[in-house]
């Protein structure tokens, strides 16, 4: 068996959230899509998003979902702005793995 270790990091400086959304489309603090005429309509948000990021590392996937466990470990931010922002110095997530090969 041969094992390996190492860290996966993820550095964030900005983000630029223009609609003021979550991942799904929904207002941050309420609100949901409307169809209007069989197309999604996304009426303008009115209130600010509180932003943190949630790193999981999992295995390869085509299609990347946030559905699933997190394989190989996952990690949180503290709340680092609002809509759009930029950090004065990058915050580090850092997550640490081993694997064993057999």
């Amino acid at each position: 068996a041969t094992t390996g270790s190492g860290y996966f990091e993820v550095q964030i400086l900005s983000l630029t959230n223009n609609r003021g959304t979550l991942v799904d489309g929904r207002c941050c603090g309420g609100g949901s899509i409307s169809d209007i005429g069989g197309r999604n309509h996304f009426p303008p948000c009115s209130k600010t998003c509180t932003t943190a990021f949630w790193l999981c590392l999992k295995e390869y996937q085509s299609n990347v979902t946030a559905i699933g466990s997190c394989s190989f470990g996952n990690v949180s931010s503290h709340a680092l702005g609002q809509n759009t922002f930029t950090l004065a110095e990058p915050v580090t997530l850092q997550l640490h793995f081993t694997f064993r090969w057999t």
